[in-house]
């Protein structure tokens, strides 16, 4: 037999005791109340993942409004660094005012 296809020593591949109809097989072999509580909370965190995706897309969505509002003078390079700030994106750079700009320019 090729090693790759030989049974281990329990008589049963690991795949073959995943799928056990056995209750107490599911998740981390505990009884089904465990397991349904485990359950919830998976739900709960995969909803919650779901939410943190769609508020990240939300986000760049955002600050590619704002580079491409920049790239096309639609935006000063100061109402830009403001509207990162307001974001809470830190700007890591001192930006010297350029044609249009004025410091402290509100947004």
């Amino acid at each position: 037999m090729k090693p790759d296809t030989q049974k281990p020593a329990g008589g049963r591949r690991a795949s073959e005791r995943l799928h056990n109809d056995d209750d107490t097989a599911k998740i981390g072999g505990h009884r089904p109340a465990v397991n349904s509580m485990v359950e919830r909370r998976r739900e709960a965190l995969l909803a919650d993942l779901r939410s943190a995706s769609a508020h990240a897309k939300a986000w760049q969505a955002e600050i590619d409004r704002i580079g491409v509002n920049l790239k096309v003078g639609a935006l000063t390079t100061q109402q830009a660094i403001d509207l990162m700030r307001e974001m809470g994106i830190p700007v890591t750079f001192d930006v010297l005012p350029g044609p249009g700009d004025t410091i402290g320019e509100a947004a």
